[in-house]
């Protein structure tokens, strides 16, 4: 892999636990054809471990500080090889991962303090080499996702318009027919070779799944944007009966783009006949490609989320037949 040429790679959690076994040595993993190799450097000890799965990347620390890890990968042709990487966990918050900037001394490592994440799940690691191959730098963790794919149509005052093309200062329809000004169009790229499906793929709700001919064609939204019915939200994936509305297995080989909408306040907009919520901020904003282009903030709404399959009452469940998947 060239310098400049970046990758995404996938973890399903980041753990930080107490571990007062012996160094690491050197673990590997390979994911979609591609081999990565983790050891550590600079003799640390005891019980810093870090290993690395084809759908897990777990770290384990016994203290505070700066450990550096050596990050290489191979594509079975002699690919190339970033030279480190290191992991910062400052305090006695066994949460708290710093990602950093690691040159050949660590008296030049630079700490990004804007990469500092709070959150046991990671859809995907991204980062590029630079000229320099003793640098790699970390571009982004993508944390969550909750959008709309493109090609979703979205209700205006003049006919429904893909949700793409819709850019601040366009005029909506929301759920009760009034009006809203689109604020912030968030778009957040989704490399599909080295993420997991589970983690990033759609949910499709099919034409007519949600009754009264609802939606009025299949789209496709991410697992935890809520649509809502009967004055509740649901997060799409709680409600996946497997036929009907489901996770899609494969998406484009060259990934794809979720969209999301911000107004004024966190409501809902119509999506295929559909109200589904706009963007809240706690869904965060770096998580999309152009999250600068964006201020303020945005509360939630006032209604009452349901984020699992075991909390969907019995009457949805029947009405989305066949049987909601079990959790």
């Amino acid at each position: 892999m060239a310098p400049s040429q970046s990758f995404t790679g996938f973890a399903t959690a980041f753990t930080a636990t107490n571990n007062y076994g012996s160094g690491i040595g050197e673990v590997s993993g390979t994911v979609n054809g591609v081999t990565f190799t983790l050891s550590q450097t600079g003799g640390f000890s005891p019980g810093w471990g870090l290993g690395l799965l084809p759908s897990q990347l777990s770290v384990n620390q016994t203290g505070a500080g700066v450990q550096y890890f050596l990050l290489t990968w191979t594509n079975g042709a002699g690919g190339s090889q970033a030279n480190s990487i290191s992991i910062d966990f400052t305090g006695s918050d066994p949460s708290e991962i710093y990602f950093v900037k690691n040159s050949t001394t660590a008296s030049t490592t630079e700490a990004q303090d804007n990469l500092v994440y709070n959150s046991g799940q990671v859809v995907g690691i991204s980062f590029v080499l630079n000229a320099d191959s003793d640098q790699a730098i970390i571009l982004s963790l993508k944390m969550s996702i909750n959008c709309f794919t493109a090609g979703t149509m979205i209700s205006t005052p003049n006919g429904a318009r893909a949700v793409e093309t819709l850019v601040a200062g366009d005029v909506i329809l929301n759920s009760e027919g009034r009006v809203s000004t689109v604020k912030w169009l968030g778009a957040q790229d989704v490399n599909t070779r080295f993420t997991d499906p589970k983690k990033v793929n759609p949910i499709c709700i099919t034409a007519g799944a949600l009754g009264n001919g609802l939606p009025l064609r299949d789209f496709k939204v991410s697992g935890d944007h809520a649509i809502a019915i009967e004055g509740v939200l649901y997060n799409a994936s709680t409600l996946v009966n497997g036929t009907t509305i489901y996770q899609v297995a494969e998406m484009p080989l060259d990934g794809f783009t979720y969209y999301h909408v911000e107004t004024d306040a966190h409501e809902l907009l119509v999506a295929e006949g559909v109200a589904a919520e706009t963007f809240i901020d706690y869904a965060g904003r770096d998580n999309f490609e152009n999250g600068d282009e964006a201020t303020g903030q945005v509360a939630e709404m006032a209604m009452p989320r349901i984020s699992s399959r075991r909390m969907v009452p019995d009457h949805i469940r029947k009405a989305l037949k066949p049987i909601i998947a079990a959790e």
